[in-house]
């Protein structure tokens, strides 16, 4: 296959996949979220897997978050808002031997500085 067309083909299934996502995760409750400005923080879920996205920032704005997940060492990442301001990640609420926790999420950007916590549970969840 010519480079162009493996680009294009690759292109094109990031974008299908990115499409994928937001089509799936649109339709998960709204667990947690924080506002300041004009700038949105939530935390959305279906259960196993939760969404952490912020809306409302600067198009290419850097954003530093601290993850926690009960008593674990926070995770500290960072990234970059998308064209739109948006910024989004998933996030697997498992800790080895625990039975449940909080995720709390303590995000900083130029603007706004938000957080959000939600308890989670391990069970086994069916869906109809």
């Amino acid at each position: 296959m010519p480079r162009p067309i493996r680009t294009l083909a690759l292109f094109s299934a990031l974008g299908l996949a990115g499409a994928a996502h937001a089509a799936i995760t649109d339709s998960w409750p709204l667990l947690a979220f924080d506002t300041e400005s004009s700038c949105e923080l939530r935390i959305a879920g279906n259960g196993r897997f939760v969404e952490i996205g912020a809306t409302g920032l600067i198009p290419g704005e850097a954003l530093h978050l601290k993850l926690s997940n009960g008593d674990m060492k926070p995770l500290v990442l960072g990234g970059f808002a998308n064209s739109r301001g948006e910024w989004s990640k998933l996030y697997v609420p498992f800790r080895f031997g625990a039975e449940g926790g909080t995720v709390a999420v303590e995000m900083t950007a130029s603007r706004c500085t938000l957080s959000a916590s939600v308890p989670w549970k391990r069970e086994v969840r069916t869906i109809p």
